[in-house]
């Protein structure tokens, strides 16, 4: 088809238009120890920093008495951030410690070639961060053991305490790690970043027992088990998942979601030989990105209010907090089940543990079961796709043993002594106590 050129003509600035019309407006951030009067000629949005903490927005605003004063309308925060409309404000410039002007720019698309480079490019970054989730989702501390694989996470911090009100103590298993000389050298990594604050780290040790492990339950009680079994059957959705779940070797059984309810639900079906005197449910897992997603997309929905939402959570206690974040708590962590003599299922236990990096390990105490049993029936409940299982095994159980808590002899940062970095003790608001050797 031949356009004539007269019509090829016209095109040319209707595609201009378009490709114009489609450009992103952004803000220009500017920081001014005071005002020029030339800024004042500007339509920029204001920010007055006071030295008492309070911030004033203004989307109108002038000079005044000769630059001693700044007059405005606008939004008034106080130093907690609470929000009033302020509309025939009179600022102090001497009570002033910086202004900021924020002036609306335009960055205009490439065209359609741009267009498909850049699709191109964020296809081949999504691919890279599937196959390395914590080069692209590090954005909690993750922790590294050093004179192994310093490659493998061994665990990961304060995934859900994305505030104050939210610190939380936290225990996660290290596993089998290398100690040489009497040394035990942890590497706390921030691959993402992100401002963290870490109040304390430390290692809690427990002696094993003969040929046995030591495994945690919940974040304050530990238990040594021995004659660890793997499941002799395992069911979900109808397939065997038992080679999946049998061995500790990153091998995971996972599914994907609902298409259109992330929080319905699914069951994964065991049977372990009989036989434990305190039989107990060892379990591997972590998060997938189900819950990072509704992380983020739910500081998506408060869009430009975000920062208050989060100022506002800080005001408040911990359980108004976390019912900014309902959407996650919905998906639940795994419901440990079992079989009664009635024949009814009964929850005796959950795992919960947040972060999609580093998987962790924990075990559910079971009721005693008669001793003629020669079969143990174990379900699993959980959200479809918010769980990859590593790891199932019936353990028989100790009583609870108390740890040793070791903290560090040494901290270096960047090569250099009394930082945070190699085993910190840093002062922070969120707490971490750092796994068990197990």
């Amino acid at each position: 088809m031949t356009i004539p050129r007269a019509r090829y003509l016209a095109l040319t600035p209707a595609l201009a238009a378009l490709l114009l019309g489609c450009a992103q407006a952004y803000l220009d951030p500017v920081l001014h120890l005071r005002l020029a009067p030339a800024l004042e000629r500007r339509s920029d949005s204001l920010k007055v920093h006071m030295r008492s903490g309070d911030l004033y927005i203004l989307g109108q605003w002038s000079v005044a008495d000769s630059g001693r004063q700044i007059r405005g309308s606008g939004t008034h925060y106080d130093p907690w951030r609470v929000a009033q409309r302020a509309d025939s404000a009179v600022i102090a410039t001497e009570a002033v410690a910086l202004f900021e002007t924020n002036s609306k720019e335009l960055a205009y698309a490439l065209g359609l070639q741009g267009i498909g480079v850049m699709a191109t490019l964020g296809a081949w970054v999504s691919a890279v961060c599937l196959m390395d989730p914590k080069s692209c989702f590090g954005s909690c501390p993750t922790f590294y053991v050093e004179g192994g694989d310093t490659t493998r996470v061994h665990a990961e911090g304060f995934s859900e305490s994305v505030a104050r009100v939210l610190e939380a103590r936290d225990v996660d298993a290290l596993g089998d790690v290398p100690i040489i000389d009497r040394r035990l050298a942890i590497r706390m990594r921030n691959e993402a970043y992100e401002t963290h604050m870490v109040r304390r780290v430390n290692v809690l040790a427990v002696a094993r027992p003969p040929g046995g492990r030591i495994f945690a339950s919940g974040d304050s009680l530990f238990y040594p088990a021995t004659s660890l079994t793997p499941p002799t059957t395992c069911m979900a959705s109808g397939a065997d998942c038992l080679r999946a779940v049998a061995a500790h070797d990153g091998i995971e059984r996972f599914s994907l979601t609902d298409s259109s309810d992330l929080a319905a639900r699914e069951t994964i079906h065991l049977t372990f030989r009989g036989g434990a005197t305190r039989p107990g449910l060892v379990l591997t897992a972590r998060n997938s990105l189900v819950s990072t997603f509704l992380f983020y997309q739910t500081l998506a929905y408060l869009g430009t209010k975000a920062g208050d939402a989060l100022a506002s959570m800080e005001r408040g206690t911990r359980g108004a907090a976390e019912a900014h974040f309902g959407m996650a708590q919905l998906l639940g962590g795994v419901e440990v089940q079992i079989r009664d003599s009635a024949g009814a299922w009964r929850t005796v236990g959950t795992y919960q543990e947040a972060g999609p990096i580093a998987s962790d390990t924990k075990v559910i105490s079971l009721p005693a079961l008669p001793d003629d049993s020669e079969t143990i029936e174990v379900r699993l409940r959980m959200a479809r796709g918010n769980w990859r299982i590593d790891w199932l095994a019936l353990a028989d159980l100790g009583d609870p043993v108390r740890a040793t808590r070791v903290a560090p002899t040494s901290v270096e940062r960047l090569g250099g002594v009394g930082g945070g970095g190699v085993l910190t003790r840093a002062l922070s608001r969120r707490s971490r106590i750092r796994p068990p050797i197990s």
